[in-house]
């Protein structure tokens, strides 16, 4: 059998697979998303394998009962966010399972001067548009779970994507943004070294990667509007 896996379901996907493999003692190769990369852009520099094209590689391999699509919530996403799509999410596949599913934390850097979530909405209801957040790009549940906070609690922050996790994390530190969802584990180290403070977890309740920080509706937060879109790409997968 083999896999198809994404770049952002990476780590997971070898870790299923693997023990898959293990278990049914075969071989189980992977595949990034087994297919080419796309065709080179103006610049002549090939586009790598962006989510779109991994789901139509996905969608266009034989469909024998040997190939499984390790992919994220961006499947289910991706025909709000899209016109056209290169493939259908409901017709092209079948779901066999979610894998597993996290959350995100909300994040702020310590300078701007607010203690919880509370004081983060009052700010920015105070000062529209002079927050600004990042993302790990655009679409990304990161960038959408904002974007409910913000239509639920009716503030305006300027939206700022970067490339991963790996970007924004720095980008708040420096103070470049000044707030972001983003998983506990991009966080928790400049956390605990005070040079990020978070103020709450996507979970109804705390979670144990930051204990002392409170779950949504412990936040005062709309819980049932953030919570619901909110699973990190990187670790809520299904397989299909």
């Amino acid at each position: 059998m083999r896999a198809d896996i994404s770049n952002e379901t990476g780590a997971l996907d070898r870790a299923v697979s693997g023990g898959w493999g293990r278990r049914h003692g075969g071989p189980f190769s992977e595949s990034e998303a087994g297919c080419p990369l796309e065709p080179a852009g103006a610049g002549g520099k090939p586009r790598g394998r962006g989510r779109q094209h991994r789901h139509r590689c996905g969608s266009e391999s034989s469909p024998d009962g040997y190939t499984l699509l390790i992919t994220t919530n961006g499947l289910a996403i991706s025909p709000s966010l899209y016109r056209k799509l290169p493939f259908d999410p409901i017709k092209d596949f079948a779901a066999v399972t979610q894998l597993t599913a996290s959350y995100l934390a909300l994040a702020v850097n310590p300078k701007l001067g607010v203690q919880s979530a509370k004081e983060l909405v009052d700010l920015a209801k105070a000062k529209p548009g002079s927050i600004s957040y990042g993302s790990t790009g655009m679409g990304v549940a990161p960038h959408l779970v904002m974007e409910l906070f913000k239509a639920a609690t009716g503030t305006d922050m300027l939206h700022v994507p970067y490339k991963g996790d790996a970007q924004v994390g720095p980008a708040l530190v420096s103070g470049e943004v000044q707030a972001a969802f983003l998983p506990p584990s991009a966080i928790v180290g400049h956390v605990k070294a005070g040079r990020l403070r978070a103020l709450a977890v996507t979970s109804a309740e705390r979670a144990s990667a930051l204990p002392d920080v409170p779950g949504i509706i412990e936040a005062g937060l709309p819980e049932s509007r953030i919570c619901r879109m909110a699973r990190h790409p990187r670790t809520d997968a299904n397989a299909a």
